[in-house]
């Protein structure tokens, strides 16, 4: 028995016969980053951040901008930034900061108990004096009728009844011709010694050789 050919099968009229489609290309597929590897990415970018704020920080920590009461500062070699901040122990820092001022001038230092000079930063001024100084004992501080000690560097202001006490102020006198301090206090009565001193700032001429900030009259307790 023989197979016999099939007879073509013509679609109904009207009708379009089915073509086969092409297939669409499709586009690459993009790697899928790993979670852990973006989280590690962040935490170091995090952590270089935090590194270059206290490395900044460790490099600026004698910048005098950060002065704060108790520092010890010491001279800088510098014009521009005369000093800066060191630590206590530092055989160099000869001074400590009694008072930071936000506002006012280099003169607001001078009613600063211990303070004997200013400088400038970015906030106002800063006071500084004697390193260890008693400020309750500073002469800026002194007024008439308070009592002094003359021994060492310099005079120490205390109880007119404390036996080291010598002298009395008889008369403070601020911003004299300097040619006439030798001579101020002649008229004085019981003023046996004269004692004057001018604030040091940085920055301004130096009228030092022009006048005398304070003059006081002293005489024996």
């Amino acid at each position: 028995m023989t197979d016999q050919a099939q007879p073509y099968q013509f679609p109904p009229p009207g009708t379009v016969p089915e073509r086969p489609v092409a297939a669409q290309p499709q586009p690459p597929q993009q790697p899928k980053g790993s979670p852990v590897f973006s989280v590690v990415l962040v935490l170091l970018l995090v952590l270089g951040g935090v590194g270059a704020y206290f490395g900044i920080q460790y490099l600026n920590r004698y910048d005098v901008d950060h002065a704060a009461v108790g520092d010890c500062v010491r001279d800088n070699d510098s014009d521009d930034v005369p000093y800066k901040l060191a630590e206590c122990g530092d055989a160099a820092a000869k001074y400590e900061v009694f008072g930071v001022l936000k506002t006012g001038a280099d003169k607001s230092c001078r009613q600063v108990a211990g303070a004997t000079r200013a400088f400038d930063n970015e906030d106002g001024y800063v006071c500084i004096g004697p390193k260890g100084a008693d400020p309750q004992k500073s002469i800026n501080i002194a007024v008439e009728g308070d009592c002094l000690a003359m021994t060492g560097e310099q005079p120490q202001r205390l109880e007119c009844g404390d036996p080291q006490a010598e002298y009395k102020i008889l008369k403070r006198l601020e911003n004299v011709a300097t040619f006439k301090v030798a001579r101020i206090c002649e008229d004085v009565a019981g003023a046996e010694k004269t004692y004057s001193y001018n604030w040091k700032s940085s920055g301004g001429p130096d009228l030092s050789g022009v006048t005398t900030q304070v003059v006081m009259c002293l005489g024996k307790k």
